[in-house]
This record gives structure tokens, C-alpha cells and sequence, in this order.
């Protein structure tokens, strides 16, 4: 069960992200209605639901990985063609799951595989 100091500190967290930068220029170069999926995921950078019921450190590590992937838009607010592709492609052979949490897992793998280590 997730305690009201529980979800109180996850939307601290999220909040920390939602201002910076590259989240500014995120939403504004790639409108919610415009990000790009493949299936059922995503492949822009997700905000991690507060209600996941995962633990501390695993929502913590998807709050990390979240905030590294906004880290590509804080120069310019849109990522390279390079970075573009090269997420694609890590994207298409990581996620086989459809579930939305098992989408959370997927993503603390793609970071701990791409040398983000949580």
C-alpha cells in the first residue's frame, strides 16, 4: 500500500523534474499529443506514474531514468537524428511487454543497459 508520504514524496520528485529545462522545452517541442509510440509504448520520455506500486528504489530509478532521457532536450529541445535512432532501436529490442508496469521495468533495463546505473 502506498502511504500519503509515500505519494506526497513521488510527486516531490516529479515535480523536481517537471522543472527543469529540458522538460520546459520537452513539452514544448513535442506536445503531448505528438509523442511517438510504437504499439502501445512509448518512445519519448515517460513521467513515471506516482501510483505504480513498485518500491522505493525501483520508482526512484525510473524517476532517474526519466530524468536523464530529458537531459536530450535541454541544449536545443529536440533530440538528433542520431539520438533519435539509436533510441528506436534500443526500444524495439527491449520491450516486448504490453503491460503498463511491465513498460517501468523495461525502462530501468534500457538504463542500467545503456550505462545509467540505478
Amino acid at each position: 500500500d502506498l502511504t500519503e508520504r509515500c505519494l506526497a514524496q513521488r510527486q516531490k520528485q516529479i515535480n523536481f523534474g517537471k522543472n527543469t529545462k529540458g522538460y520546459q522545452l520537452y513539452v514544448q517541442k513535442v506536445p503531448k499529443d505528438q509523442r511517438r509510440k510504437k504499439g502501445n509504448r512509448y518512445i519519448d520520455p515517460v513521467t513515471p506514474d506516482i501510483y505504480a506500486p513498485v518500491g522505493k528504489k525501483c520508482f526512484d530509478g525510473l524517476v532517474r531514468c526519466w530524468r536523464r532521457r530529458l537531459h536530450d532536450f535541454d541544449e536545443d529541445g529536440q533530440q538528433s537524428q542520431e539520438q533519435q535512432s539509436g533510441q528506436e532501436q534500443q526500444l524495439q529490442e527491449q520491450y516486448e511487454a504490453v503491460d503498463e508496469y511491465a513498460l517501468y521495468a523495461q525502462e530501468i533495463n534500457i538504463c542500467r543497459e545503456s550505462g545509467l546505473f540505478i
